[in-house]
């Protein structure tokens, strides 16, 4: 038979839930600093899915490019700022410290040094929100894997303490901002 592209969305993903918003008022924070503040006035409840990991997020994305083009969205510091975040200092080099720069109000900055750099397998990079007032350490491991005429990108963050409601929280909420990113970065893949 003929071969078949992979779905494009390969990490199981969740049907949303809603909340009853008169039962639950949802407050918006500005970035994930506030979760991990300590300000129980902003912690909203949270549904827990019973088969994902608390410790861990991971998601995947199959795009129809090789894997060096892929490499290329994650090396040029142009290019990254296109479909992820600027960056002040990036290099994608073992030991290389850089800055991303959360848009919020007020801004916020990830403070990171790349781990790995294996070009168009692995990257991985330290993350810790500068603001927060609790020690964070998320460490982001990016793989590209050839795949047919293109190429499989997994995400994997972890270090979320299971025990930690506000880190928890703030997984949640990782989970759904590393979504925007898989997402803009196929339209800048097509116009490398």
């Amino acid at each position: 038979g003929q071969l078949r592209e992979p779905p494009s969305v390969c990490a199981r993903v969740l049907p949303a839930r809603r909340l009853d918003p008169h039962r639950h008022p949802v407050r918006q924070t500005s970035s994930l600093t506030h979760l991990l503040s300590g300000d129980e006035s902003l912690l909203i409840p949270m549904e827990i899915d019973e088969e994902r990991d608390p410790m861990r997020i991971e998601l995947g994305q199959f795009y129809p490019h090789a894997p060096v083009q892929v490499w290329q969205a994650f090396t040029d510091s142009t290019v990254i700022q296109d479909w992820f975040l600027q960056s002040v200092g990036y290099v994608a080099e073992a030991g290389a410290q850089f800055m991303f720069l959360i848009p919020s109000d007020p801004p916020a900055e990830i403070a990171c040094t790349v781990v790995e750099a294996e070009p168009a397998a692995r990257l991985a990079w330290s993350w810790h929100d500068t603001r927060s007032s609790v020690a964070t350490d998320w460490p982001v491991l990016w793989s590209m894997h050839a795949h047919g005429r293109g190429t499989h990108l997994i995400l994997s963050q972890q270090g979320f303490d299971p025990d930690d409601r506000r880190q928890q929280m703030a997984r949640n909420a990782m989970e759904r901002f590393w979504r925007t990113p898989f997402a803009r970065l196929g339209p800048v893949l097509d116009a490398l």
